[in-house]
């Protein structure tokens, strides 16, 4: 037994008794392949860098949809506050002013204003037109448009409300432009405080005459997005103006006749064919009356 004793100290335990070695611990995978087992940090690792990306990720699209946000903001508020020229000609394209009509008129039925260029043949209109600028208006004024070979083109007819108005805003003063054969409303203008409206023969708004400065009027359509129609350049109070298109392009010339009929005074007007000289020529008229109403208030206060 010693013997034996000694010669297992030497050669070790017997195999059927040595204690079995594991083996590697390996990991099966889905697609049956075998990997080692990972280490603990690494995969803690892996998990740190991949939470990291997911917040990168996250932080990337939440700033895309701040700034998204923000220029919608201010686009937002740049539309909200237009400029002071565009907040007038907004304001003054409102309602439209309440008609007191002269009694005995006619209202018309065309659906624009009267154009006088079928009354001429050569290159340039040129018309008499009464000036509106500081006439008293006793209740009623009448004159007539004349070519300047003294045919009557149209009659001018100015007025105040034949009847109380009480509905907010309410014009002072009426300016019409009539058919002389036919005695037909073709066109009219409403003044009210700070407000100039020109309506169609059918009492449909169709525009608004807007004062910028003292040397600068628009005509600004009234139907959404028909924007400035011509502007009107110089000094109304001297009886001389120069009216273009929206583009720039020439339109019609306004300048002091020498004819006075009747303690009326004239302007001469050289209308360009391609211009709607109607429309010219009760822009011009409004704008006289405009001018005047100014001055009496200036003078008043």
């Amino acid at each position: 037994n010693l013997t034996r004793l000694a010669a297992t100290r030497r050669n070790g335990l017997p195999a059927a008794k040595r204690p079995p070695q594991r083996p590697p611990m390996l990991i099966t995978l889905q697609a049956g392949v075998e990997a080692t087992s990972v280490d603990p940090l690494m995969v803690l690792l892996v998990v740190l860098v991949l939470f990291m990306l997911v917040l990168f990720v996250v932080g990337f699209l939440f700033g895309e949809r701040v700034q998204e946000n923000h220029e919608k903001d201010s686009l937002k508020s740049f539309q909200a506050a237009p400029d002071p020229q565009s907040r007038r000609m907004k304001g003054a394209c409102g309602s439209p002013l309440p008609i007191s009509r002269r009694p005995g008129s006619m209202p018309g039925s065309r659906t624009r204003t009267p154009n006088t260029a079928e009354f001429f043949d050569s290159t340039n209109c040129v018309i008499s037109l009464p000036s509106l600028l500081d006439v008293q208006i006793d209740g009623h004024f009448s004159s007539k448009v004349m070519s300047s070979s003294g045919q009557e083109l149209l009659e001018v007819q100015v007025w105040h409300p034949y009847i109380p108005l009480d509905q907010g805003v309410t014009p002072t003063e009426y300016i019409g432009l009539n058919d002389p054969r036919t005695s037909q409303e073709l066109a009219l203008v409403a003044l009210a405080s700070d407000v100039c409206q020109l309506f169609q023969a059918d009492e449909e708004l169709f525009g608004n005459i807007i004062q910028v400065s003292e040397t600068e009027f628009h005509c600004v359509g009234a139907s959404p997005g028909s924007g400035i129609m011509f502007k009107c350049l110089g000094s109304p109070r001297e009886r001389r103006l120069r009216i273009v298109g929206s583009s720039g392009e020439h339109l019609a010339l306004v300048e002091p006749a020498a004819a006075t009929i009747q303690a009326t005074k004239f302007d001469q007007v050289t209308v360009d064919p391609k211009a709607d000289s109607g429309l010219v020529i009760i822009v011009i008229l409004a704008i006289e009356r405009l001018v005047s109403h100014s001055a009496g208030s200036a003078t008043a206060t």
